[in-house]
């Protein structure tokens, strides 16, 4: 299973969320980017000001 997080950030307000996860698990903690491959056992968090989509 892989996690994807949605922050609700200022889009001008810079995440520390994947430093932040990546110190609270084993999980590969990684910042989404366009075109990103989903592995499973990772957490893939959105940075602001981006939306998501996902497709099989």
């Amino acid at each position: 299973m892989a996690f994807i997080l949605v922050q609700h950030l200022d889009p001008t307000h810079e995440s520390m969320m994947v430093d932040l996860l990546s110190g609270h698990t084993a999980m590969t903690v990684r910042q989404a980017t366009d075109g990103m491959p989903i592995a499973p056992e990772h957490v893939y968090v959105i940075p602001p000001p981006r939306t998501v989509s996902l497709r099989r």
